[in-house]
């Protein structure tokens, strides 16, 4: 599988930045005082699993990882999500807000299902057959579109 370029700005890589402005503003969010809910019965429970599923895509976008290390950079962003959580519901005491132990789990499951979206995204994404299909243009292969001059360089 052949290497895609990083994005980045000033030099920084992309997935830094957005990570970086992505969680100030969930500490941000999880410390300031409680806002009133909708009435809809345990809403708090899928903002908080919305909200870790984000962070653990972009922990596990930002974390630099190649071939095999692919694993092992996914549950890094897990473990990493997983214990800012518990970090987050501990210090939510603080700030009068409540500690609530299934806001946790939400954390948790949603940290799954973003490490899961990265995962499916990064397949998708990077797999061989996406690589043919944007090599291919028009149906042609890559020797074609070339006009064989690889070939007639290797014979000379």
């Amino acid at each position: 599988m052949r290497g895609v370029p990083r994005l980045s700005i000033f030099g920084v890589r992309l997935a830094v930045i957005l990570l970086a402005i992505y969680w100030i503003l969930l500490f941000t969010g999880t410390h300031l005082p409680k806002v009133p809910s909708a009435g809809i019965p345990h809403i708090d429970k899928v903002q908080h699993a919305v909200a870790f599923a984000g962070l653990a895509f972009l922990l596990a976008w930002a974390v630099p990882a190649s071939g095999k290390n692919v694993r092992t950079k996914m549950i890094i962003a897990f473990l990493v999500a997983a214990c800012y959580g518990m970090i987050d519901e501990w210090t939510q005491g603080w700030v009068q807000r409540t500690t609530d132990l299934h806001d946790y789990y939400a954390d948790c499951g949603g940290a799954l299902l973003g490490i899961l979206a990265y995962y499916c995204l990064r397949r998708w994404i990077f797999s061989p057959s996406s690589f043919r299909r944007r090599s291919s243009r028009g149906g042609e292969s890559a020797s074609a579109r070339d006009g064989g001059a690889a070939k007639a360089r290797n014979a000379a």
